[in-house]
């Protein structure tokens, strides 16, 4: 079932079936070394987060994980997250497969994310934790008008109301 469509893409929850896709994405290093692993995984290792993800009971149609696809090709290009941390503040998190970076793809999804979930939900303030070292993560951020509100020594977190 469709959560929510873009220009290019629409996003859907992630089914068993999807499982090399996944793979394709998480056994490249490129794409998660900024993520929570912070390497590639093995397949056992993305079979289990999607079984992880499989059970996630989500509180509404806008938050738990998602599967984006590129509606010309049908293919999974990224893997989107918006997860409770708190009463009304969530967490939105995402990777994106190499073969789509560049082109745009994560600013349209959390733009138009970011934007339903706080529009038409009872969600008052995303956050995003982004390693120091990941540009491209941060510029998606500022360009969907996140703003920085907290620095450490590894991580970036930034806020949107």
């Amino acid at each position: 079932m469709e959560i929510l469509k873009t220009s290019r893409t629409y996003l859907r929850r992630f089914q068993a079936e999807d499982l090399d896709s996944i793979c394709e994405m998480e056994s490249d290093q490129q794409v998660m070394v900024h993520t929570g692993p912070g390497r590639a995984q093995t397949k056992e290792e993305s079979k289990a987060r999607l079984s992880k993800v499989l059970e996630h009971q989500p509180q509404s149609d806008f938050d738990g994980y998602f599967a984006v696809i590129d509606i010309a090709s049908q293919k999974i290009i990224a893997w989107f997250m918006l997860l409770p941390v708190g009463v009304d503040e969530f967490e939105i998190g995402f990777m994106v497969n190499r073969e789509y970076w560049g082109k745009g793809y994560a600013y349209e999804v959390c733009k138009s994310l970011s934007h339903q979930a706080l529009t038409k939900n009872y969600i008052n303030k995303i956050i995003a934790n982004v390693s120091l070292q990941n540009l491209a993560s941060k510029s998606v951020l500022l360009k969907c008008k996140y703003t920085l509100v907290k620095k450490d020594e590894n991580t970036l977190t930034y806020s949107l109301e």
